[in-house]
Order: structure tokens, then sequence, then C-alpha cells
């Protein structure tokens, strides 16, 4: 798969005490749910594209990865949904601060092309002769938002983080935020964490 275009993405763990050591466990299982969400995005709108992981930065901990695609439309926008889906301005809507208004102007400019559902089609190669579709990223992220796998991959990326007491705070940015990190404090981390079912005391 030749890939020509990319577009570059940040996390950026924040560490107590400037540490530059974080815990593996802590950053494999949170680069795993990360993978996962970037998986079924692709999945979702057949979208040929890759994540390369690339040369990670000290100052806390900052990891870059390079999504890579075949179609240069796309990969600005995954980067971009991706940053805020990992981040507190994944609900940015009624609020007033420069980054949530330039998120959600950015966010409808973001268009994900891909070709329908595959599994609106019996045959592969009718799939591969239908025009493609252009889909706003705000939809996108909306999408990402009712969909159990990826809802299910943000909680535990951030009930990780929250079990983690040397986590100071936790930052995401892209080229589409003008490489201005999102940050979300451990405060905030259980509004993306999905709260475990109420247990029902039946009386005796």
């Amino acid at each position: 798969m030749l890939l020509k275009e990319s577009s570059d993405l940040l996390f950026h763990y924040y560490l107590k005490k400037s540490s530059h050591e974080i815990n593996a466990l802590t950053r494999n299982t949170c680069e795993k749910e990360m993978l996962l969400v970037f998986q079924e995005l692709c999945d979702l709108y057949s979208i040929n594209s890759e994540i390369l992981s690339t040369l990670r930065q000290e100052g806390g901990i900052k990891d870059f990865w390079r999504i890579a695609s075949d179609n240069s439309g796309n990969i600005g926008a995954i980067a971009g949904i991706l940053a805020l889906f990992f981040s507190i301005y994944t609900h940015y809507d009624n609020k007033e601060s420069e980054i949530e208004k330039n998120a959600e102007i950015c966010l409808k400019k973001l268009q994900i092309q891909s070709f329908r559902k595959k599994q609106d089609f019996v045959d592969p190669e009718e799939c591969l002769a239908m025009d493609e579709l252009s889909i706003n990223g705000k939809q996108v992220l909306i999408d990402l938002n009712k969909n159990k796998k990826t809802v299910i991959a943000r909680s535990n990326f951030f009930k990780t983080l929250s079990q983690d007491k040397n986590i100071e705070k936790f930052a995401s940015a892209c080229q589409f935020t003008n490489n201005q990190e999102l940050i979300t404090n451990p405060n905030q981390f259980h509004n993306l964490i999905i709260p475990p079912p109420q247990k029902t005391i039946i009386p005796n």
C-alpha cells in the first residue's frame, strides 16, 4: 500500500514532578485503545490509511503518530477527529473557549471521503465502482460518540490514566488545532469514562 500523504498527531502525557518516565502498562494500554479507535474509524468509512509511531520526545511523555493515507482529503480530518475524540473538547457544544469555537469551525470544514459501507453491497467490485462520499468531520465525531466500541475504548483510555497517580494531565494536538494542545485535566477524566452500572438492591 503506497501512502504518500501524511499528517501528525500528538498525545502528550504530563507527569508529576516533571518526570520523564511513565508506567509501561499505562502507556501500552492507552496506545492499544487509541489504535482501536483509529482502526474502527477506518473500518466504518472504508478508509485506506495507516498510523505510524514516530520519534518520541520528553517533556512529560510525548507520543507522535503519523497518519498516512492515499487520500490527502482524509489525513487532516482523521488526525483532527482523533485529537478531539481523546479530549474533553469532544463535548464542545455551547462552550465559549476559542479552541472550542475553532474546533467546531474546523470540524465542519474537515471531510472524510470514503466508499459506501461494504455491507450495503453484495459484490465488492460494485462497491469500488461507486462514487466516493464526503462526510462532514463533525458528523464523524458524532458517529464515534454513538459507537459502542469507540466509546468503550476511550473510556478505558481515561480510566487507565485516572488510575495512574503519576499522570498530571493529558493533551492531544494536531495540525488542524494549529498544534495547540487540547488539555484534559484529571478532574475531567470522569466525563469521558463510562460509569459502572448501578446495582439494584432487592429488599428481602
